[in-house]
């Protein structure tokens, strides 16, 4: 029988009341699941994430799992996005029993799955914006894009999307050499492949928000370099609220299945997946 896999994700409380969180926990456990990945963007706050991971473990039989998102980082009263990152997500999530899947994995009868915020490094930009790398950070901040606002750590954008990038081919080479791991699957926050992003309209008269936003909302370097797996055959990716799956054929290798979790704040949801046992 094929292993189900169901991913959620962007169920930031507050926006997203507990009732619906509660609600979507209930739908997953009664696919009886083989294991929930929640692709990130819980809360503003630790608080919020213990909360809303509480209240999903609580209906869970299967292992439970976290790959986190862009607002599960933004700096509180006593902790920075850095420290955040090194240590105080990890630490919270795995207080409660909870799989940590940055730079980390979970096994399910020799399938393997993994994970990466993957974070944007301005490969989404919109070609006709015409702007060097140097004027998307500027940009960023001019625009308010939140992550400007609420982010406070050292590093530029494709400094981390470089770190968080290696970190995971890392891990899928270790996972390349096992002979013992019969497949892959990777969840990623932020999208990877164009088709996971929001179609934005031609012209800029009235969309020119959206045309600077496409440039952090993902990373197409992540995607290509997650393709050089032969393993990989499943990429599950949140952070646009939208649904979606396509076949993805590489040369010479088996084709990779891309999904969308389909879930927000506004509308929880979840993507059911089938791993070949």
């Amino acid at each position: 029988m094929p292993l189900k896999l169901l991913v959620t994700s962007d169920l930031t409380l507050g926006a997203a009341s507990e009732g619906s969180i509660e609600a979507l926990g209930d739908s997953m456990a009664s696919q009886n699941p083989a294991a929930v990945v929640v692709a990130g963007n819980l809360g503003e706050s630790l608080g919020d994430l213990r909360k809303v991971l509480s209240l999903l473990k609580d209906k869970m039989k299967c292992p439970l799992a976290f790959v986190p998102g862009n607002q599960d980082l933004f700096f509180q009263e006593n902790l920075s996005s850095h420290d955040l990152w090194a240590y105080g997500l990890r630490q919270e999530v795995e207080s409660l029993g909870i799989n940590y899947l940055q730079g980390s994995t979970l096994e399910l009868d020799g399938h393997v799955i993994t994970g990466s915020i993957g974070w944007y490094d301005y490969s989404t930009a919109l070609p006709e914006m015409n702007q060097i790398q140097e004027s998307w950070i500027q940009t960023k901040l001019d625009n308010n894009v939140p992550d400007a606002l609420r982010i406070d750590w050292e590093w530029s954008d494709p400094e981390f999307a470089m770190l968080v990038s290696r970190s995971l081919a890392a891990t899928l080479d270790s996972l390349e050499a096992d002979t013992k791991v019969r497949g892959v699957t990777v969840i990623t926050h932020f999208p990877v492949f164009d088709w996971q992003l929001p179609t934005v309209a031609q012209g800029f008269e009235g969309e020119a928000y959206q045309h600077i936003l496409r440039a952090y909302q993902g990373s197409f370097s992540l995607g290509q370099e997650i393709l050089k797996r032969a393993k990989v055959g499943h990429v599950v990716s949140g952070h646009v609220g939208i649904s979606g799956s396509k076949t993805i054929h590489r040369p010479g290798g088996k084709p990779v299945r891309g999904y969308l979790t389909g879930s927000s704040q506004i509308s929880p949801g979840y993507v059911e997946l089938e791993l070949a046992p």
